[in-house]
């Protein structure tokens, strides 16, 4: 967790409290704590519940039989398609201790790409990184406490703690706790304003959950460990040679351009095998070379975001500025579908609620409520106690105005965001 001390202007208050909770169990990436979803799934052309899906090993002169799917599907059993997913694609594995994960290499190259991309935006806010203490003395929790209404209860008896991902205007509130202060101009001493980001590994979790599907990763191109991988498909061994080198040259040539690309010659699997393997890891395009490829000049490439001959496009050249111009389009594209899938199931779940029935009913149906809000700690615990549903966040883009309190009918300054977690 990261935290910025500001001298933001009187008045600011925190908009929610660091939530850390005890260690709920061995799920990877999801260990520490607990993840918001909506009970539905994004659209995805995949097989029916109840049927195990048969995947083909695609064109490109693959061949082969029909290869049995790794995973149970998503509509079928969510929880067991996450924990397939994470297994198969070979994220992490359970580790020795109870409640513990050992993060495989190709999971934490997904773990290194996240903390680069914060850490980037970080520091073009001025914000310097520094490392503190993971466990505090009791003592400080107790100072928390006096100042932040309901953080002592999650915290007190804490053994492990996740971060998430999220971030927090804490306002003076942790200030006051521990008395940091600074000079202003006047000389006066005045509390300091600060905001917090936590990041933990939990977040490959949202990644699998919001883009994931049933042959497995979808992932964005920015992310991706590897982002292009490239098959040669040899049928006769005159054509190993050739066939091989032409796929080293289109591996250089999308190097040279800074694309992180992998070619998998491995000659004990076939190229179906593979095509199942890369999908399942969530590589954003596939690039198929066989010898036909080679003598026309061309080659094949397949987006891992859409399935079948859809996503496939043939005579793409060789020559490496516009085989490097096209995967870098490819990829352009492909992040932009995988953002735009998953904002539009995002806003097809919120629900507008403008009272407590109405709130209900939107959690029962598994969806988000958002609905004015300026009640009590004490209605935000019923909320709770009834619904399973917290208040998750005030969102920064706030719909206009004005807005009327869902609980008591007076007069609210923002929306929030009520959801169930899982």
């Amino acid at each position: 967790m990261r935290t910025s001390t500001q001298t933001a202007p009187a008045g600011a208050t925190a908009r929610q409290n660091v939530l850390l909770r005890p260690c709920r169990g061995p799920v990877p990436f999801n260990a520490h704590s607990r993840v918001v979803v909506a009970s539905a799934a994004p659209a995805t052309k995949d097989a029916p519940a109840g049927k195990q899906q048969k995947q083909k090993q695609g064109g490109g002169g693959g061949g082969g039989k029909a290869v049995e799917a790794a995973v149970t599907p998503r509509s079928e059993d969510f929880s067991k398609w996450y924990l397939d997913v994470v297994a198969k694609a070979e994220l992490a594995d359970y580790g020795p201790v109870r409640g513990t994960m050992v993060i495989r290499p190709y999971g934490y190259a997904i773990w290194e790409a996240i903390q680069a991309t914060l850490d980037g935006r970080f520091k073009e806010l001025g914000v310097e990184n520094a490392y503190f203490p993971q466990l505090i003395p009791l003592s400080f929790i107790a100072k928390e406490a006096e100042h932040v209404e309901g953080f002592a209860p999650e915290l007190a008896l804490v053994t492990k703690g996740g971060a998430a991902g999220t971030s927090h205007n804490l306002g003076s509130n942790f200030a006051a706790a521990f008395g940091t202060q600074y000079l202003d101009s006047a000389g006066k001493r005045q509390l300091v304003h600060q905001s917090s980001w936590g990041v933990s590994t939990r977040l490959i979790g949202g990644l699998i959950m919001t883009h994931g599907d049933d042959k497995g990763l979808r992932l964005p191109p920015r992310l991706a460990p590897v982002q292009v991988v490239i098959i040669p498909i040899v049928k006769k061994e005159e054509d190993r040679v050739p066939v091989g080198e032409a796929a080293q040259r289109l591996a250089a040539a999308a190097k040279a351009a800074g694309i992180r690309v992998k070619v998998d010659a491995d000659e004990r699997q076939t190229p179906g095998w593979k095509y199942n393997h890369w999908e399942m890891r969530g590589v954003p395009i596939r690039v198929e070379v066989g010898p036909k490829d080679v003598a026309s000049g061309t080659c094949v490439t397949a987006r891992r975001d859409m399935p079948g001959k859809e996503g496939k496009q043939m005579g793409v050249p060789m020559e490496a500025a516009a085989f490097v111009a096209h995967l870098q389009g490819l990829m352009d594209s492909i992040q932009a579908a995988l953002t735009q899938q998953a904002t539009a199931f995002r806003d097809d779940n919120i629900v507008d609620v403008k009272s407590y029935e109405e709130l209900k009913e939107a959690i029962a149906a598994g969806k988000w409520a958002r609905g004015g809000w300026a009640a009590s700690d004490d209605d935000e615990r019923r909320v709770k106690e009834e619904t399973q549903a917290t208040l998750r966040c005030f969102p920064f883009d706030q719909p206009p105005g004005p807005h009327t309190c869902l609980m008591t009918g007076q007069p609210a300054s923002e929306v929030a965001i009520f959801a169930k977690s899982y």
